[in-house]
C-alpha cells in the first residue's frame, strides 16, 4: 500500500494570520524527530510516540519564512474557534530548515527554495524534503492506529511542496 493511499484527504488551504504587534505562541518547545539518518525540527500537539486518542491528523507545511510554529499556532487557534472540529486532530508542523537558521550538525537542512520541490538536503545525506513528509505519514499511520484521515495543508511556499 502507498502513501498515497493512506492519506483520505490531502488539500492545500490557505492559513491565515490576524495581524497584531503581539504574537502569542500556542506550541510547545519545539520538539525533533529522525528522518534520513538525522533530524528534522517540528511542532506537535502531540509527540510522534503514538496514541489512540486521535482520529485525524493535520499536517501544516510552512511558507518561505519557514515559521512552522506560526502555522501551528493557526491550526490550533482555529480548532479553539470552532469547537467539535477537529477536537480529536493530531497537529503537525514540520520545519525545514536552510543554512540561514544555523541547523546543528544533526539536523537536517535544504537551499531556500529547494526543500519546496523535494530536493535533497545539503547536509551530506541527500535525503528529499518530500522523503520527510513520507515519513511522517508512514508514521501517523504505524502509531496512531484510529486516524483515518490526514489533511496536508500549506499556504505560499507550503502549498507549493503540496
Amino acid at each position: 500500500m502507498t502513501i498515497m493511499k493512506l492519506v483520505r484527504t490531502a488539500t492545500a488551504v490557505a492559513v491565515f494570520f490576524m495581524a497584531s504587534s503581539v504574537c502569542v505562541c500556542l506550541c510547545d518547545a519545539a520538539a525533533r524527530f529522525s528522518a534520513g539518518g538525522k533530524k528534522v525540527e517540528y511542532y506537535r500537539n502531540h509527540p510522534l510516540t503514538g496514541s489512540e486518542d486521535y482520529d485525524r491528523a493535520v499536517i501544516v507545511i510552512h511558507g518561505y519564512g519557514r515559521n512552522a510554529d506560526d502555522y501551528y499556532d493557526s491550526v490550533r487557534e482555529a480548532q479553539d474557534m470552532f469547537p467539535g472540529v477537529g477536537t480529536n486532530a493530531l497537529v503537525l508542523a514540520p520545519r525545514f530548515k536552510t543554512i540561514d537558521d544555523n541547523p546543528e550538525d544533526d539536523e537536517l537542512y535544504w537551499s531556500n527554495g529547494g526543500w519546496i520541490y523535494g530536493r535533497e538536503s545539503l547536509d551530506g545525506q541527500e535525503y528529499s524534503s518530500f522523503a520527510v513528509a513520507d515519513g511522517l505519514l508512514e508514521t501517523i499511520s504505524s502509531r496512531f492506529p484510529k486516524v483515518t484521515e490526514i489533511v496536508i495543508a500549506g499556504h505560499g511556499a507550503g502549498a507549493q511542496f503540496i
